[in-house]
């Protein structure tokens, strides 16, 4: 008897799991209301649909208090446009101002977005113009701004910017890095010391060891062989 009533126990539990996940599944296809939690004292609006959330502008979307400054905005990657929001993506160029769309050549309030300088009337993409901006204004990368290389990767030479990575020659077959954005040689010391990247050969230059023949590695700053042992490692 004690066995039969221990089957009938876990059958029934069973079935009454099997019924709440049924439940379950059906209220996860029902449609969506509004709840109320009245002891937060908030209200949450849930769509009705996928698509009315992508198109429509919410009016109390999400979780809000009394004061909720998000009435009748897009989500924060949508921008507004004949009344709907549309997701501004890397293809359509779109971008927001003051919550409505506007082209990528367009300025906003007389600035335009990050990665487009103002060039005469209209903003332009900086990198696939090779330009950056300065006080507001296109500028090419060769040029200083304010007397400055201000350009990420650049230093200045000779009152103009070259680019500074140590395995790029410039026009001249020469391979620059930065020292306090002037242009030295790789091989110089920036303010007496070596670029971590760096170590210090025996006549005082700095020296990036060769990846491919690996002639030379670091220890304390220093270069040695790749064969000699580095305190005693």
């Amino acid at each position: 008897v004690s066995t039969q009533s221990t089957w009938e126990a876990k059958a029934t539990f069973i079935m009454r799991t099997v019924v709440e996940l049924i439940v379950l599944f059906v209220i996860s296809f029902m449609p969506k209301r509004v709840h109320q939690n009245p002891d937060l004292n908030i209200i949450i609006h849930l769509d009705e649909s996928e698509e009315q959330s992508d198109n429509v502008p919410q009016v109390g979307r999400g979780v809000y208090g009394k004061n909720s400054q998000n009435v009748g905005k897009c989500k924060e990657d949508k921008c507004m446009e004949n009344g709907k929001c549309i997701e501004m993506t890397f293809i359509n160029k779109l971008h927001k101002c003051s919550g409505k769309c506007l082209q990528a050549e367009s300025a906003c309030n007389g600035k335009c977005q990050y990665g487009y300088c103002m060039s005469g009337q209209q903003c332009i993409n900086e990198y696939n113009n090779n330009m950056y901006e300065c006080d507001g204004k296109c500028m090419t990368l060769e040029k200083p701004c304010n007397g400055k290389c201000t350009h990420q990767n650049y230093c200045k030479l000779k009152n103009k910017c070259k680019l500074n990575h140590w395995y790029v020659k410039d026009d001249e077959g020469q391979q620059l890095k930065s020292c306090d954005g002037e242009c030295i040689d790789k091989s110089e010391k920036c303010n007496g010391k070596c670029e971590d990247y760096e170590c210090e050969m025996e006549d005082g230059s700095c020296f990036i060891s060769d990846k491919t023949k690996r002639k030379w590695k670091h220890c304390d700053g220093k270069c040695i062989r790749t064969s000699s042992k580095c305190n005693g490692q």
